[in-house]
Order: C-alpha cells, then structure tokens, then sequence
C-alpha cells in the first residue's frame, strides 16, 4: 500500500497506527458547537448514548486533475462537520493529527499533532508545538521528546498519553492535568496506546501485548499472550476490544473469554486488515476501521465499520480513505483512527446519582421506569 508520509518527507509511518511518529504536543480541543452537546448532565456515565463518530483523515493530491503538484490536507470530522483542520501550504503550517479520543463528557476532544521540522529530510521525527487554530481550541506544551496517543481519564481532568523522556528512549506512559500541568510517569516498564477504563484502570500495550495499570497505578496485569495492539475499554470496564494479526477481538479484563469478532479482517472485505477498535458508548457496538487494497482503481481504500459484541454488521461500511491512480494523477489518502463520541441520557443521569458505576441491569431498570412515566 502506498505511504503518502514517506511521499511527504522521505521516511515510512505505518500507515495504520503512527506508532513510531514523534508528535509535538498535545491538543485539547473546547468544541461545544461542533460536538452538538445539551448542558444538562457533566459527565457521561456508563451506558452513555451514542454521539458522532469522529475520524482523522489526511489526503494528499497530485497532478494536473487537481490542480497542484503536491497539495495535501489533514482534518479531523464527522460526517457532517470538519472539527480540526490544517493544510500543507508551506513547510512552516505542515503538520499531522493523530487519533482522536472523546472527553467522558463529550464536550472536548484531545488529540496528538506533529509537525516536521524539515519537510524535505530524510531524517528526523522531531516537531514543534503548533497551534490548530481558534475558535477555543487550546495548545499544552509538550511534556516529554515523544508524546502521543492521548486520551482523557474517565475524570475528565486529566489526560494519560505515552511518551519517551529521552530521543530513541523507552516508551511509557503519563498522565497530565487538561491545565497542562501535573506531569506524572506511571510506568518505568514500558507501555504505550493507552486507553483508559471507567474503573480507573488503564489498558495498554507492552510488549506487543495488552495489560491492565491498577487504578491506584501500583500494579500492572498482563491481559492476552499472544499478542494485541489497540486496545480500546468497554464503558463497563468488563472487557477490552483490541487487534491481533489484522483482526478485532474482545477478552475479559481479567483475561477469560476471549472472542474473535473478525476473520481477515471483515467479510466486506476479505484481505483487510482491521485497527482503531472503538466501543460504542452505550456498549452495544464497536466500531473499528478496515484497510485494504482496492485493486479496481489500482490503489486501497479505508472504511469504517461497525458490528454489534458478536462480529456481526449492523449498518452499512463508509469509505473515509481512498488513494487512487489514474493517467499520471493520483490522490492518497488514510486515517490514524476513530472517536466515539458520547452523549448523556436521562437513564445516565439517574444512574450517576444512584449508583456511580451502574451495571447494564440497573440501567435497563431505570431505562424501563422512564419510559413508562
């Protein structure tokens, strides 16, 4: 498949998961229009409704069919709404967003940016911090020489990222207040993709399996065996959706039960190979996106897929990438991942003031009264 990255700046980034790109900081991104939220509960607790999904999506143009020798973009939407953007006009304004990952409330979102020091180098994964733009949005500094992947703990005050405190360093993971102080390291070990749990534990991967960080973060448990990268947690915190060799699987988070949802990766599209796994808010679904090649335009594509806890499509796939060739022009395009958005409920709202961490029973229960009052 063609890397549109290494077209770019002369070194290869996986195309599915940037996880060897050195970002530069860290954005939180205040976006209470474009995330269409009510003000009336703070917090989403678990089952949330389901909100947007968000995806990341950078495209590069060349040719006379569009107009330029080299155009590229890259943005952060919805279907209907664009909630970050940059464009590659000039080497100083290049840049690149990570995966994106929702506040528990919805209202925010914090995602990695990486901006080249030398666009035409052959070397060199460093950046500096850029500002996205206004209109709320907010850069941190950057707190160690490689912080991605950041995600808000289920507090909603504080993010937890990876990072390496020195170049070329072992990656693990920190936490940081949403005010861009507090620096924290949890873990000495090795750890990054970390993806935290409504319990307050954190899944994430060391050495190319998954783990669980205690919520006091003085212990850590190894989760699978025999390999899995992107781990994404249940809003129950029961189990954990991850991938292993292309395919989306769950397991318990005590490592019982495993269960393999895709087979190569989905029957979509057989040779694909599935990332980004993200659980719905209200538990029911995980959507996931699936890379593959497209041989009919002489290119590859990536859309996004969603299955119910069984493996099985409950609605239509919907390209978001596409890279294809045609009569000396060609447009390359890929995503870092998805978010999903949640949403608070009535039934979220009682539950949060009766039990703080309900179970799908109670929530049903309580789902069930209000419907009939």
């Amino acid at each position: 498949m063609l890397d549109v990255r290494k077209l770019l700046w002369g070194r290869s980034t996986s195309w599915w998961r940037r996880t060897t790109v050195a970002i530069a900081s860290l954005v939180s991104a205040v976006l209470a229009a474009a995330l269409m939220l009510s003000s009336e509960v703070a917090q989403a607790s678990y089952p949330g409704a389901n909100g947007v999904i968000a995806w990341e999506s950078f495209v590069f143009e060349y040719g006379d069919a569009y107009g330029c020798g080299g155009c590229a973009s890259d943005r952060v939407r919805t279907a209907s709404s664009t909630i970050a953007s940059c464009d590659f006009s000039s080497a100083a304004q290049s840049c690149l967003f990570g995966e994106p990952s929702y506040s528990p409330d919805g209202r925010r979102m914090v995602l990695a940016r990486l901006v080249p020091t030398d666009v035409s180098a052959d070397s060199g994964d460093e950046g500096a911090p850029v500002v996205v733009g206004g209109g709320g949005e907010r850069m941190l500094a950057r707190q160690t020489v490689d912080d991605r992947d950041p995600a808000f703990l289920h507090s909603g005050n504080a993010l937890v990222f990876d990072g390496r405190t020195s170049p070329g360093g072992q990656v693990n993971l920190f936490t940081l207040g949403t005010s861009g102080t507090g620096l924290r390291q949890l873990t000495r070990s090795g750890g990054s993709q970390p993806a935290p749990c409504a319990n307050g534990t954190i899944a994430f991967v060391k050495h190319h399996d998954i783990y669980l960080l205690s919520a006091n973060r003085r212990s850590q448990r190894r989760v699978t065996f025999r390999g899995g990268d992107d781990p994404s947690c249940a809003p129950d915190s029961s189990r954990i959706a991850f991938v292993r060799n292309g395919d989306l699987y769950t397991i318990a988070s005590d490592g019982t039960r495993l269960h393999r949802l895709t087979f190569k990766a989905t029957s979509h599209f057989p040779s694909s190979r599935a990332y980004s796994p993200t659980y719905s808010p209200d538990g029911r679904e995980i959507g996931f996106l699936a890379a593959y090649d497209a041989p009919q335009q002489n290119g590859s594509q990536v859309a996004l897929e969603l299955v119910n806890l069984r493996g099985h499509h409950v609605r239509p796939n919907r390209v978001i990438a596409d890279t294809a060739f045609s009569n000396g022009s060609y447009v390359a395009s890929n995503s870092a991942g998805i978010a999903w958005q949640p949403r608070p409920n009535a039934a979220a709202a009682v539950l949060e003031r009766r039990w703080g961490n309900p179970t799908r029973r109670q929530h049903n229960r309580v789902a069930r009264d209000l419907r009939t009052t």
